[in-house]
């Protein structure tokens, strides 16, 4: 075990959204209102998936540049260079931590920040599942929730 504390990342509060923005919100009620009114299982369970990919999309245009960047900056404070695009740092660090320059709590903590990044952007579209809590890992250890900022 490797003992390290990481503390959640919070998102930017207010980031600026695009004009379209307001587009998600007319898809995902027009998709609310006809998924009652499909008589196929199936097709209703589509209808649904759809309405989840884009809340997600939704949150990605809101937060994704704040995600990429974010990363970005860890990479370069880890490489100690800007990567050609972010999959070559991912795998110049990867390589670099099973060489040994970069460590394990070093390569954790910047996995950790990437899961909570991802996590932000994918908590709408998770929907009941964003707010289940996780088992303690350890005896003395309380259960994890992720906090809905809403």
């Amino acid at each position: 075990m490797i003992g390290l504390h990481l503390p959640p990342l919070d998102p930017p509060t207010d980031p600026r959204v695009p004009e379209w923005h307001h587009r998600y919100d007319e898809i995902l009620g027009a998709l609310l209102a006809t998924t009652p009114r499909i008589s196929d299982p199936l097709a209703a369970g589509w209808t649904k998936g759809v309405a989840r990919v884009v809340r997600y999309l939704k949150e990605t245009d809101r937060l994704g540049d704040w995600a990429v960047e974010a990363e970005r900056e860890d990479l370069v404070a880890l490489l100690g260079a800007a990567p050609e695009d972010l999959p070559a740092g991912r795998r110049a660090l990867a390589e670099r931590n099973q060489r040994g320059e970069i460590s394990d709590e070093e390569y954790v903590a910047y996995r950790w920040r990437a899961i909570q990044r991802e996590a932000h952007l994918a908590r709408t579209a998770s929907g009941a599942l964003h707010h289940r809590t996780w088992p303690p890992l350890t005896d003395d250890e309380p259960a994890t929730r992720t906090e809905d900022p809403r």
